[in-house]
């Protein structure tokens, strides 16, 4: 969504959806269930992830938990799933308010994977290493060779592409994870910036920057 500089990705099952990131707010949580509606009318949200706990990954939940999906996030975030779901509106309510629906939460600490016969999603805990926040998530999925991670990786500065410090550490765990990836998708950023960067691209920016 370029009016909120955030970013959701949509993976797609043989019989359901998985959305992974849901920014600010129930309006734009709506909105993105929708997309997802208009594009895939007959393949429901059945799951919804997070990368961690700040409002433009998680600050739509509630949408998602009116379209009756599970919630899949690490232990040190349920609760506050769990109070985002339970929260009153009685001003604008959003669809959760108005067609409350009970909340489904699994939690995992290391890894967890979705899969059917025609795609494979692993959500993995990458924690502290991001320097971010102790629970912090990225998304494999392994046929595309794709990596989608929330913000450790890349700005425009002057029109030029430029990677962060956590860029050299995350490459250099795909590598002991023998995680096969072809090209990383950042959520935020959005705005005057690349969704998609290739590895060779990435390797070639550090040691650039080092």
């Amino acid at each position: 969504m370029e009016d909120i500089g955030s970013r959701t990705l949509i993976v797609e099952f043989a019989d359901h959806l998985a959305v992974i990131e849901v920014a600010v707010g129930s309006v734009n949580g709506e909105r993105i269930a929708d997309a997802a509606r208009r594009r895939w009318p007959d393949k429901p949200i059945r799951y919804v992830l997070f990368s961690h706990h700040h409002p433009h990954y998680v600050g739509g939940i509630r949408a998602m938990i009116a379209e009756g999906a599970t919630v899949i996030t690490t232990p040190g975030n349920e609760e506050l799933v769990r109070n985002l779901a339970s929260r009153p509106f009685h001003t604008r309510p959003d669809r959760l308010a108005v067609h409350p629906l009970p909340l489904h939460v699994v939690t995992f600490a290391d890894r967890y994977e979705l899969s059917d016969s025609t795609n494979r999603l692993v959500a993995i805990n990458y924690g502290e290493r991001s320097k971010h926040t102790d629970e912090f998530v990225v998304f494999w999925l392994p046929r595309q060779k794709v990596l989608f991670e929330a913000s450790l990786g890349w700005v425009r500065v002057n029109g030029a592409l430029r990677v962060s410090g956590g860029v050299k550490p995350l490459l250099a765990w795909l590598d002991e994870q023998k995680m096969d990836v072809d090209r990383v998708v950042q959520s935020w950023p959005m705005r005057d910036n690349e969704a998609v960067v290739t590895r060779a691209r990435l390797d070639s920016l550090v040691q650039a920057r080092h």
